[in-house]
């Protein structure tokens, strides 16, 4: 918390992010959408060895209500742009298979906090700001090869008609053609889409 408040605090609220200290999360309106960012903390830490990572996520209230209003019958799966973890982020400087941040309480962690610090202003914030218009978050799910409905929801939302349909068409063929796992029930989705907006 202390080298939060030293290093990170003020940095975020001149870019519109307030803190709750409660929670460890920093979180902004961007238009009609809402970002957060999480700072997670593993259970081992003491005083002098504190670990921790961020998850970042942006969501739309707007969504649920237009899904509400196309779909009746179907369940909306929350109104998430998208989510990631600070290491799956591209571009963040600790990667997935290295060691997480770690502050130990010595003169060390001024440099932790400024390379935190630089990830966050270089690549978690326009992160979010990609993922918080419907074609970056569409973007952003059809790069994570999942949730290929909801990625064509965004861009009809945006009519962006020609590329919804592809990207129906895109999610389609991974779990019939190349057999993939369908865990989320994607494919009766996929296949609603094609035939009430392109039948």
């Amino acid at each position: 918390m202390a080298r939060l408040e030293e290093h990170v605090v003020a940095f975020m609220a001149g870019h519109g992010f307030t803190f709750a200290k409660s929670r460890l999360r920093f979180a902004r309106k961007a238009g009609q959408v809402k970002q957060a960012i999480e700072i997670c903390l593993d259970r081992y830490n003491s005083q002098d060895n504190c670990t921790f990572w961020t998850m970042w996520s942006a969501n739309a209230p707007a969504y649920q209500e237009w899904h509400k209003k196309e779909w009746s019958g179907e369940e909306a799966l929350g109104d998430s742009l998208g989510s990631l973890a600070d290491w799956n982020i591209a571009g963040w400087s600790c990667k997935p298979a290295d060691p997480r941040r770690t502050l130990l309480n010595t003169e060390a962690d001024a440099q932790t906090m400024a390379a935190f610090r630089a990830d966050i202003e270089n690549v978690g914030l326009p992160f979010l700001a990609k993922i918080s218009t419907w074609e970056g978050a569409a973007e952003h799910y059809r790069k994570e090869r999942w949730m290929y409905d909801r990625a064509a929801d965004f861009l009809l939302i945006a009519e962006r008609r020609d590329e919804a349909h592809a990207t129906i068409l895109e999610g389609i063929r991974v779990f019939e053609a190349e057999g993939r796992h369908d865990t989320f029930d994607e494919l009766p989705r996929l296949k609603r889409r094609l035939t009430r907006y392109f039948a």
